[in-house]
């Protein structure tokens, strides 16, 4: 049918149906089209203050938070000490949300801006993250690119 993206595995899994009656009558045929090709991101690119990161498409990860042993380090008093992670989960960027206060996405066109709170959201396009309040003059930020 279609490859699917499987957690865990770093290739797509080719799909089958497995017809095991002969009568056509809930047979529903394929077009002779093959599906549009999806195009994975390179990357990812983040900034905070001075710094800034690149992920690749690979099993990686970063950790955000409070604590100065996460990968970037968030100087708010309002961010938890492991406030969230972005993860390459294949074909995106996953951010996962594991704090008290929540994590606020902002992100250009119809998505806007939403708390995300203890769940996930896959990163699109470009945008920013603050943690634990919402961004204003003065409150830290972590800006995000996907790069095509």
């Amino acid at each position: 049918l279609e490859e699917l993206v499987v957690k865990g595995k770093q290739t797509p899994l080719a799909v089958v149906e497995v017809l095991w009656q002969g009568s056509e009558v809930n047979l529903t045929l394929m077009a002779d089209q093959a599906p549009p090709a999806t195009t994975l991101p390179q990357g990812l690119l983040l900034r905070h203050g001075e710094r800034e990161w690149r992920l690749g498409c690979k099993p990686a990860s970063l950790v955000l938070g409070r604590d100065t042993a996460c990968d970037v380090v968030i100087d708010d008093s309002r961010a938890s000490r492991n406030h969230a992670r972005i993860e390459w989960r294949p074909p995106n960027f996953v951010l996962t949300d594991c704090s008290t206060n929540g994590t606020y996405v902002y992100a250009g066109g119809e998505s806007g801006c939403f708390l995300l709170r203890r769940e996930d959201t896959v990163l699109r396009g470009t945008g920013y993250l603050s943690f634990g309040q919402a961004w204003q003059a003065g409150v830290e930020r972590l800006t995000f690119q996907i790069l095509e």
